[in-house]
Formats: structure tokens, sequence, C-alpha cells
């Protein structure tokens, strides 16, 4: 491990080490079928052995709803790991995928990425900015969705549906700052809260996320879990999505952590652009052409809503070190 990573490392380990480091650093163990709509991304660098993970979802047999920077960040998809088979949507399990190809899952390699046009990552030493940071996947192969409860689609948040006041959280990412990860997937419940309603103060807001806010290892996202979902559950036994996992930063007086969605509803215009929706909350697929490819290509525009988010926002960039070092 070179020096620059032991020091980012060292940091990270200062900065945010505070309470009991356990699960989702502070969910709970998901049981068999509790959240059969979600997704496991696991995607290689270089080899099958060396990858980084990102959560999903499925909203259509044939179609994930993940997080942007899960696939152009420090680095962009090409159309060899693609080809591949190097970039993986694994389902059908409440255990933590291991490694690509893992035999545990019903696995479908993703055939194409489409960012959202609008989508922004710029990095500046430490800090980092992410704008309308979601994205949505087409598989070489559906799911089936019909054979057993164990893989489902999710219904989505559209503007005629109020958020709720505590939703759930759930990811497969690291569960301290020791490598650790926990043998099944995590969950835990928080409740969103508005720019406004958290503790620390923006110049530039912006109008597509919004929040929540938790004590240091008491229930809330880290490496590994961005592009997961945020869902409300209904006495109907219906779950929709609200939020897709971005990116978080922290706020050491308060010790807590805050973490950031991108706002589903606000970006169903762009969702459906890809995927025909068959109704307001339930989406179908349909072909699509427009698409290169070379690698996956969005368009960086400059936005005054932008604003430089922590080093803690769940990237692989340190966790794929970490990970295989």
């Amino acid at each position: 491990m070179n020096n620059v990573l032991q020091l980012m490392i060292a940091v990270l380990v200062i900065r945010f080490a505070y309470g009991k480091q356990n699960r989702i650093l502070g969910g709970q163990s998901v049981k068999p079928m509790q959240f059969p709509f979600f997704v496991q991304l696991k995607i290689a660098i270089g080899s099958p052995k060396t990858f980084f993970e990102c959560g999903g979802t499925l909203i259509h047999p044939k179609w994930i709803l993940t997080a942007a920077h899960c696939f152009s960040a420090t680095f962009t998809i090409s159309s060899e790991m693609l080809e591949k088979n190097y970039v993986q949507a694994l389902m059908g399990s409440e255990k933590r995928a291991k490694k690509l190809n893992d035999t545990n899952f019903t696995i479908r390699p993703i055939q194409d990425v489409y960012l959202h046009p609008e989508y922004l990552y710029i990095q500046d030493g430490k800090q980092m900015m992410l704008i309308n940071d979601i994205a949505v996947a087409v598989l070489k192969q559906s799911f089936s969705t019909s054979l057993s409860n164990s893989i489902t689609t999710i219904s989505l948040a559209d503007e005629g549906t109020s958020l709720c006041s505590e939703g759930i959280i759930i990811g497969a990412g690291r569960i301290d700052f020791a490598k650790n990860f926990s043998d099944t997937v995590q969950y835990a419940k928080v409740h969103p809260k508005t720019v406004d309603e958290i503790s620390l103060k923006f110049k530039s807001p912006k109008p597509t996320v919004f929040y929540s806010e938790t004590k240091f290892f008491r229930g809330h996202t880290f490496i590994g879990d961005s592009g997961g979902p945020f869902v409300c559950f209904y006495n109907s036994g219906i779950f929709i999505q609200y939020g897709v996992v971005s990116g978080g930063f922290n706020n050491s007086e308060k010790k807590t952590t805050i973490t950031e969605y991108e706002s589903v509803d606000k970006h169903m215009e762009f969702i459906r652009s890809h995927v025909s929706l068959g109704s307001p909350r339930r989406t179908s697929v349909r072909s699509d052409s427009k698409h290169n490819r070379d690698s996956v290509v969005h368009r960086q525009t400059s936005s005054s809503t932008g604003r430089k988010i922590f080093l803690f926002t769940f990237l692989f960039s340190v966790a794929t070190y970490i990970l295989f070092s």
C-alpha cells in the first residue's frame, strides 16, 4: 500500500471512527426475500479478480436503476468491459456477493449503461462534485420475476406520491474501516430531510436531492453502497423507491453522517426516456439504439447548483485498492 493511500485511510479512520462499527455501519441483516428488488453490481477492472461494487434496483426485468458515478467517475465503463461480461448484476439471495460469477446468485451481465445527460462528476483534490448522479442499465438477458419471490421489480415514485417520514436504505458495502463485510446484505431505517433540516448548510443546494442524517455508525451507508435505494414501505405491502444513494459527508462536530440521495421523482423524465412505463409507478422495456458502443458517454454541463462533497462519498476509488491490496 503506498504512502498516499495509507495517509488517506488514516485520515478517514481518525475523522470518522466513532461508536460501534458493525453492519451497514449500524444496520441489520436482510432476511431471505425481504428486499427481492435489490441488485448487487460488480464491476471488474482489468480482470475479474479486481472489482468494485455498487447497489441498485430492478425497475423492470431488464433494467437496473443506480448511481451514475458507479459507471463513470475516475474512469468510464468501456465496450470491452461490457463485452467480456465484466459488469454484472446479481440477484436472488440475501447473501453478499463476494465475486463476479458468484454461483450463489442469479447473474445477468449488463449490455449498456445510460447516464443522465446532465450528470457531472468533478474531483478536485480531496473534494468532488456530483450532479444528477443517476443512471439506468439494460441487461443482456431479463431476470425472471415470475418463478419465485426471490427476484421482483420495485415501483418508482412519481410527482403524485409523497415521501414517507421513515424510509429504508439497503446496501452490501463495507461495514467498517478494516476491510470487513457482512455475510448478508444490510439495511437500516432513516428519516429523510430537506437541505434546511440537516446540520450543515450549503451555499448552492441542489434541487434534485434529499438527505438523511445519522450518528456515526448508527445506520448509514458507506463505501460500496452507492446506487442503492431509499425506499418507503406501505401497509398494503408495496415498496416504492424514492431515492438513489449518491454520496455523503460528515459533521465532525455533531458526529453525524449525512447521506445524499437523488430523488427518483425528479428524474422520471430521464428514466422514461430509456424505459417505457406501463403505469405511473412501474416500468417496462423498450428498445433504444441511441448509444455509444465504445464507451459510456455523458454530457458534462456546468451548473450553479453543484457543490463539493467530502471524500467520504462511498466511491470505489479507495475501496477497490483496500479490497484487493
